[in-house]
């Protein structure tokens, strides 16, 4: 046997130094293995084998093509693109290839390379209608709409009884915002092929995109009954129901659509219908099934944990999720939904924590760049959410929600023409979101913009009369037009629609407090607390009430137990801060703000107050630190830039950094007499009180009842030899405050100027 066996290994030795002598052979025997794989429908094993043949020689374009079908129809779409882009290099005169590569490049928006494919095929079979809709299309991606008409109609010259032309003409009509052309084109597509499903889903398609609810119905019923287990045609019926608010109905074909799938994830969608339609019981059994799937086992724990967390098995639900990330430490949506439920318990650091993990997994998720800005907004970091936000429209343009968070950010930042244009680009994506509605009278009433806020808010009333955010908005408005009685009206019937309405209460306590009624605000606010005596938001409310009403001691105390409730409450310890602040308690003021600073590292604020007390505290170097930690995070910290200016100018600084600083603050407050008189002051010390005189002057018109200003006016005049316009400065400070600090050196001055 020993000898025998000799042999043989001897044979296939020699056999593999054979084929590795001569790659042609092994090529092509790769290749007649990844066909058989492929007749096989073992499509994994066919894309090694094609591989294989590949790496024998790089130039197969015959093994390219077929690498890139087996792709495709694994469903690797961007292998397989780079795979039809190659053989269709190395098959220059194959048609076919051409197609294929050029609807890919299409696809991809890669507009000129895909017209160029599309030439190629047309000049090797110029009778070939796919390559004519192929030319057509991207000369449409490529903005020439007309030259892409003109293929799209010499395509349906060529081939009069194909659809494939009608329904690429009917989309480049709708496209064109010509609605009766592309209704012509479609109807046409069904004409020359009445038995075929995709042009009845196309024209379908278009009447449902044009709002013709009965046409979209009844043609999607005559494609079902032309193939009732078309999977796309089950599906659009199902979301068809689903968009005419007949989701019963729906039933049907989501379950015909699990039946007849091959894709799994058809069950999935399936126990997403029962759970959208309450019918979570319908659910479990299916998802539970999809757990033993090595397939579906994520989805379903995805949406078994969601289950878990809304049903309040809390545990069990962070439980299924940690055992999912265990297996799938990337896995985005999971790491989505764990910051979620982490956010929802108020752990808001280690949300941020994970959704930034999401991102980083997965940075082209919307979902997770949204998850996120919720977050920084919870966090109180305004900056980052508008960071997230952006990101998410950027990633999906029509994310109305991020769009809508962002319009309540620049509200919020007392910029309400951003916050307007923000709600009508969420309305343009939207038009009949009620929410995006109220997002606009917002900002409209914000801004001032009554009438056209009275308009948006008339049209509400009459389709939602008894929505309390609707009949919170129109109270806003009576009180802005000066009708109090009717404001406390509509806000008490909000509040007696949804007695959890904060801002509707918080509208009623403003106006309580407009009206000189104190008695009335503070009996509202502690009513309830009374009912919710453990919600920041309540808590919050409450301390801002107690402090218009000047009422310290209760004030410091809501504020105490917001923090008690919400340790990671922002605004609990800012308030706090600067209650200090006002009270003179500066060693517990800088004690709030830094306690602030170490939970938001990040906040231009907390550096801000905090050197703001150090220099009241005169420790100028610890002051200095931390108004340059606020410049680090933001370089255009106003109030920051202008205090370190001054502590500069003051105590001998770089001058030259000084002025940077002061110009910076004067951009963002230009209004504000202090900053104006800091810009001064570092001109005056550098020599250049010239250039000192017109902030000075801007200052006194701003305040021209501060004495300071006065004299910084009256010594640049001074300095610049004007002698009478300095006299009657200096007088003035004086006049104002005979001993402010600089009085004796405004007389000395005074009395040089004399002599």
């Amino acid at each position: 046997m020993k000898p025998r066996r000799l042999m043989v290994m001897a044979f296939v030795l020699a056999v593999a130094i054979s084929c590795s002598r001569d790659p042609e052979v092994a090529k092509r025997e790769y290749l007649a293995s990844g066909d058989q794989f492929m007749t096989q429908k073992k499509v994994k094993e066919a894309i090694v084998q094609y591989r294989n043949a590949v790496a024998q020689d790089p130039r197969f374009g015959e093994a390219r093509y077929k690498l890139a079908e087996a792709y495709s129809q694994d469903g690797d779409i961007r292998r397989a693109s780079r795979e039809y882009i190659r053989a269709a290099d190395l098959l220059p005169n194959d048609a076919q290839a051409q197609l294929k590569a050029g609807r890919f490049l299409l696809v991809g928006r890669q507009f000129e390379d895909a017209k160029t494919r599309a030439a190629k095929a047309i000049e090797l079979d110029p009778k070939n209608v796919e390559a004519q809709v192929l030319l057509g299309n991207a000369l449409a991606g490529l903005n020439d709409l007309d030259g892409a008409v003109d293929q799209i109609q010499e395509a349906i010259k060529l081939d009069p009884e194909n659809a494939l032309g009608y329904l690429s003409l009917g989309a480049m009509e709708q496209a064109a915002g010509k609605p009766e052309e592309a209704e012509a084109a479609f109807k046409m597509a069904v004409d020359a092929e009445p038995k075929s499903v995709a042009a009845r889903l196309a024209l379908a398609n278009f009447y449902w995109a044009t709002r013709k609810a009965g046409e979209a119905g009844q043609t999607l019923q005559q494609a079902y009954d032309l193939e009732p287990d078309n999977l796309r045609t089950n599906h659009m019926l199902a979301m068809f129901q689903i968009a005419t608010g007949k989701a019963a109905d729906a039933e049907r074909y989501f379950k015909k659509l699990a039946e007849l799938s091959k894709d799994k994830n058809a069950k999935i969608i399936l126990a997403d219908y029962y759970v959208a339609a309450g019918r979570s019981n319908d659910a479990l059994p299916i998802l539970q099934a999809l757990t033993t799937s090595k397939d579906t086992q994520a989805a379903a724990d995805l949406r078994l944990a969601e289950l878990d967390y809304r049903d309040g098995r809390h545990q069990q639900a962070h439980d299924r999720i940690d055992d999912l990330l265990e297996r799938e430490r990337n896995n985005a949506t999971a790491l989505v939904l764990k910051g979620r439920f982490l956010l929802a318990e108020r752990k808001i650091d280690d949300a941020v924590a994970r959704l930034q993990a999401a991102v980083k997994a997965n940075p082209g998720s919307a979902e997770a760049q949204f998850a996120l800005g919720n977050a920084y907004v919870a966090k109180s970091d305004r900056e980052q959410a508008i960071r997230a936000f952006n990101e998410t429209i950027r990633l999906n343009p029509r994310a109305v929600a991020a769009q809508l968070a962002l319009s309540r950010l620049e509200l919020a930042g007392g910029r309400p023409d951003s916050s307007v244009d923000l709600a009508e680009r969420a309305l343009k994506n939207a038009p009949e979101s009620p929410v995006a509605k109220l997002a606009l009278v917002r900002g409209l009433l914000a801004r001032g913009d009554l009438r056209r806020a009275e308009g948006e808010i008339d049209a509400l009333l009459q389709k939602y009369p008894d929505d309390s955010q609707v009949l919170t908005q129109a109270g806003i408005l009576a009180n802005l037009k000066g009708d109090h009685a009717q404001a406390t009206r509509l806000l008490v019937n909000a509040l007696g629609v949804d007695e959890g309405n904060l801002e509707a209460l918080t509208a009623l306590i403003s106006l309580d407090l407009s009206q000189k009624d104190a008695k009335a605000a503070v009996s509202r606010v502690e009513s309830y607390l009374a009912r919710t005596p453990d919600n920041p938001a309540v808590l919050l409310l409450a301390a801002r009430t107690y402090a218009a009403t000047r009422d310290p001691k209760k004030t410091e105390q809501m504020l105490r137990k917001a923090i008690e409730v919400d340790s990671s409450n922002i605004q609990a310890y800012g308030m706090l801060g600067g209650l200090y602040l006002s009270q003179r308690r500066l060693d517990e003021a800088l004690k709030e703000f830094d306690a602030l600073a170490e939970r938001q590292p990040k906040s231009v604020q907390a550096h801000t107050l905090a050197g703001i007390i150090l220099e009241a505290q005169k420790n100028g170097p610890e002051a200095k630190k931390r108004y340059e930690q606020a410049l680090a995070i933001d370089p255009e910290a106003a109030v920051a830039a202008n205090n370190l200016a001054w502590m500069l100018a003051e105590t001998g600084g770089n001058l030259d950094v000084a002025l940077q600083l002061a110009q910076t603050a004067v951009r963002r407050l230009p209004e504000h007499p202090a900053v104006q008189d800091t810009l001064g002051w570092v001109y005056y010390k550098k020599g250049l009180a010239a250039l000192a005189v017109a902030p000075f002057q801007k200052s006194v018109e701003k305040d021209p009842k501060n004495p300071v200003y006065h004299f910084h006016l009256g010594l640049a005049h001074a300095k610049t030899g004007d002698s009478p316009n300095a006299r009657l400065a200096l007088q003035q400070a004086l006049t104002l405050a005979p001993n402010f600090n600089g009085a004796v050196e405004a007389k000395q001055m005074l009395a040089s100027l004399k002599g």
